[in-house]
């Protein structure tokens, strides 16, 4: 089996088949494999596509089939893949290749420790990991889900009589929100494409209680003191437009493992909502994962390899900006 990069995490098997994980371009030819719905790693290939049913359900132009089950096995020529929880977003997914007795596992977008609403990611023993290094540095360290959660009950309801718009990724922060919110009675305002997320939740067995935007009763809520949930980007654009409905006081949070950059600033409060595992649990992962070879992708690659191999572990960056090759045996 070859590992390589280039826009894709690639792994050619012995059949001489390519697997393009999370590529960044639409694959035509090989099979794609898709860890989850988020843009940057989502395409509409035109070649056999692997994702779980879920993120099948979340975007079904996308896919055409109905996705695999987590543990279910596909075989490739010789070759078992296999997908397997990442704790991410709902229907997010590690692959687990098996070829000649060797195990990889690619964990994409990844949260070892469990969310508000989401497991944490299942860890499949492999010889070989290559893990997103997106936190990858010792300054990101993220509180547990639950204390982050009590801190955004205790703060929406401190300021129940004015309007608070949250930016939050449609897919994943905002499920998790509106979870959250639920627990203190509140249903908050989201956006159409948001709810579409949300129901395939609700049909998931994760209860989703909120109000689409641009329904009547979504404007009724705005004619009071309401929470909404906004892209990140939209932020302080909803935020004029609610305060100018209602004439409330408005405030503004982001929900995000970003919290203490300089993306939080102009907000009144960044709450550490990360569905990504933070430095110390990349490191626990990895030495735990029983690899013989860590390739970190993405984000602080270099810095995590590093104070991985000061732990002794065999580890190297996996740039996806390049050509080079390696046959993981060789290692």
């Amino acid at each position: 089996m070859l590992v390589s990069n280039g826009g894709a995490v690639r792994l050619v098997l012995n059949s001489g088949e390519t697997l393009f994980l999370d590529a960044t371009f639409r694959c035509r030819s090989g099979i794609a494999g898709v860890s989850h719905g988020h843009s940057d790693h989502l395409r509409k290939h035109s070649t056999q596509t692997i994702a779980t049913n879920q993120t099948a359900l979340l975007f079904p132009s996308y896919f055409n089939n109905p996705g695999l089950e987590y543990g279910q096995q596909l075989k490739i020529g010789d070759a078992l893949v296999s997908l397997h929880d990442a704790g991410h977003v709902l229907g997010s997914a590690q692959f687990r290749i098996e070829e000649d007795d060797n195990v990889v596992v690619y964990t994409g977008d990844m949260k070892a420790s469990p969310s508000f609403l989401f497991g944490g990611a299942e860890q499949p023993e492999c010889d070989t990991l290559v893990i997103d290094s997106t936190f990858g540095s010792p300054e990101y360290s993220f509180p547990p889900a639950s204390d982050v959660a009590e801190s955004i009950k205790s703060w929406v309801s401190t300021h129940s009589d004015s309007n608070v718009v949250f930016g939050a990724y449609p897919l994943g922060k905002t499920q998790e929100l509106v979870s959250i919110l639920n627990g203190i009675g509140v249903q908050p305002i989201i956006s159409r494409r948001a709810s579409h997320f949300s129901h395939v939740c609700d049909w998931s067995g994760l209860r989703q209680e909120f109000l689409e935007s641009g329904t009547p009763e979504a404007e009724l809520s705005r004619a009071h003191a309401c929470v909404e949930i906004v892209s990140p980007s939209l932020l302080q654009r909803s935020a004029a437009i609610t305060r100018s409905e209602n004439g409330k006081r408005t405030l503004t949070a982001l929900a995000t493992g970003w919290a203490g950059s300089p993306l939080a600033s102009g907000c009144d409060r960044a709450f550490p909502l990360s569905g990504h595992s933070d430095f110390s649990e990349l490191l626990e992962y990895a030495a735990s994962s029983g690899a013989k070879r860590v390739l970190t992708v993405h984000g602080f690659d270099r810095e995590l390899a590093a104070h991985l191999r000061k732990r002794g572990i065999n580890a190297r960056p996996l740039h996806l900006a390049g050509g080079a090759q390696a046959r993981i045996s060789d290692w």
